[in-house]
């Protein structure tokens, strides 16, 4: 039997990371970026439509994606597509980040991402939609886009594509604030506390 709980009873505790001391800087040729599991779920085709609206007045954006699964079928034969379809060994992900301008999470369904977690962790600005906890990893407004509108997040990439290291040192200090391990576990002991007193409370 299954029991509805109050949302104000929920406590969520997001992703931990180690934020670098200093932020990859801005590649010189501008790309962005899908990595992990090509997944139906992760937006592929909302990604992919969302370029050809760039590509109007940016031809000279790549799209790179690092990843494997059943969605990579759908990647069309186009040169300022990147792709490397399989498993990623940890030791080059530093190097793949490295040539993003940003990180895009078009999920049209989630709970979360521990991508744009990395990807704020190295001060890499990432755009994401408004599902499960995702608005949760975006900067501000202007990095946050309805599910399945490839218009928007054409204009929140095409918004941010020229940013400066100043916008990365941002992003940085924003995941040191949410997304470092003091952080997390400052907040994991603050609830298991409060759970303490309302137990002692309750007996």
């Amino acid at each position: 039997m299954s029991r509805s709980v109050a949302r104000d009873r929920i406590a969520v505790i997001p992703h931990g990371t180690e934020p670098h001391q200093e932020p990859d800087p801005p590649p010189l040729d501008r790309a962005v970026l899908l990595y992990g599991r090509l997944v139906e779920y992760k937006g592929l085709d909302v990604l992919l439509d969302a370029m050809e609206i760039i590509w109007r007045q940016r031809p000279d954006v790549r799209l790179l994606v690092y990843g494997k699964g059943p969605e990579a079928r759908k990647l069309p034969d186009d040169p300022r597509i990147e792709a490397s379809i399989g498993y990623l060994p940890d030791a080059m992900e530093d190097w793949m980040f490295a040539r993003a301008s940003l990180v895009a999470l078009p999920y049209i369904d989630a709970s979360q991402s521990g991508v744009g977690v990395q990807s704020l962790a190295r001060g890499i600005p990432t755009v994401v939609t408004d599902v499960g906890s995702l608005p949760e990893l975006a900067l501000d407004e202007s990095f946050l886009v309805p599910p399945r509108d490839p218009e928007r997040l054409a204009a929140a990439l095409l918004r941010h594509l020229d940013h400066g290291p100043e916008l990365r040192d941002e992003v940085l200090r924003f995941a040191r604030s949410r997304f470092s391990w003091d952080v997390v576990s400052s907040s994991c002991l603050d609830l298991y506390a409060e759970v303490l007193r309302e137990t002692s409370v309750r007996r």
